[in-house]
């Protein structure tokens, strides 16, 4: 009887044994379900923080790029300058093109209208323009095609990369192999402006990098105030195989230009051209004078003689110290060869 109470509760020590084992790996596998389950829900909580920031970061995003379209144009880097200077908004008045110095008037006068003139003839975009590098310089934008609303959208610049479109253009012309200004130091500008049928006309430039917002702000804001240049297209359209005699036949069409590597006029030093730090603007009814010893003094265009021996601020298209032109260029540092002695230098605004 006792071998047998003795077996039983030997067997019963088994069972709960048996029980406790069993009990145990049932509580570890709950806490390693637990773990999982955990871990899953974790997870989940996780990647819903993600998409939530992925989606505040879109609309972040659509918000930054939707106030950097309002508020100014696009650099090559990304930055951006006010739509109208001083407000930072991205709505203005269109103002009536004119050439709006100290006399304001619109009307054009002195020496007759250039043949050729882009402003005549030109191909008129009637429909929104989405790109502006995409229409020829010279064309004209209709005024219903224009965004009046985000003016600053016309306003662009773009780095010359070797072998694209611009490259081919100014290569072995303005753009010369030489180690004082390399490709990736300038910059190609597309820029609207009103010509002198106060059109709104596609213009183009290249020029240095350091001012090319500035430039682009100039512009920008010269456009505006209505302010009238009569083309605006890179030297190499007028090229005749060098620097000068090129220079010579822009300035002459009256063509608006920055970049082109050459020497200084008369001088075997380099132009401030020829580091894209120089802009010539409406060049013939600001031409370029030099002085002979007896007195004689020789201008640049020949056509532009009329407005080389009056200088009234009434006179449209004449920089002045009154006129939108100067005054903007003043403020951002450049300056005016309307100032020199010898030579005077009308049309030129150069930054050191």
């Amino acid at each position: 009887m006792s071998n047998r109470r003795k077996q039983e509760k030997k067997k019963l020590k088994k069972q709960i044994i048996i029980l406790s084992t069993l009990l145990f790996i049932l509580t570890i596998t709950m806490i390693i379900l637990a773990v999982i389950l955990m871990g899953r829900i974790s997870g989940r909580g996780e990647d819903s923080r993600k998409n939530e920031n992925i989606v505040t970061s879109k609309s972040d995003s659509k918000k930054a790029d939707a106030e950097s379209s309002a508020a100014g144009r696009k650099t090559d880097s990304g930055s951006s300058v006010p739509a109208q200077a001083g407000t930072g908004t991205g709505s203005y008045t269109p103002a009536s093109p004119s050439h709006t110095g100290s006399s304001g008037t619109s009307e054009a006068s002195g020496p007759e209208s250039i043949s050729g003139s882009t402003s005549s003839g030109a191909e008129e975009i009637t429909v929104p323009v989405e790109d502006i590098f995409l229409p020829d310089a010279g064309n004209v934008i209709a005024d219903s095609a224009f965004d009046h609303d985000d003016p600053g959208r016309y306003f662009a610049s773009r780095e010359i990369v070797e072998g694209d479109p611009v490259y081919l253009r100014i290569y072995g012309k303005s753009y010369q192999e030489n180690d004082y200004i390399s490709l990736d130091s300038l910059r190609y500008l597309r820029m609207v402006h009103y010509n002198f049928d106060g059109k709104i006309q596609v213009g183009e430039m290249i020029v240095n990098a350091e001012i090319a917002d500035d430039v682009l702000f100039i512009f920008q804001e010269l456009f505006m105030r209505g302010y009238q240049i009569r083309k605006m297209h890179l030297i190499d359209d007028y090229w005749t195989g060098d620097g000068i005699s090129s220079d010579e036949a822009s300035v002459t069409d009256d063509n608006t230009s920055c970049f082109c590597f050459r020497q200084a006029a008369n001088t075997d030093q380099l132009s401030r051209h020829a580091l894209g730090l120089a802009i010539d603007l409406n060049p013939l009814e600001n031409p370029f004078l030099t002085f002979d010893e007896d007195g004689t003094v020789h201008i640049l265009p020949e056509e532009g003689t009329p407005y080389a021996y009056d200088r009234s601020a009434d006179m449209p298209h004449v920089i002045t110290e009154s006129d939108d032109a100067y005054l903007l260029f003043s403020e951002r540092g450049f300056n005016w060869g309307g100032h020199w002695y010898s030579p005077i230098d009308y049309q030129h605004f150069e930054r050191d």
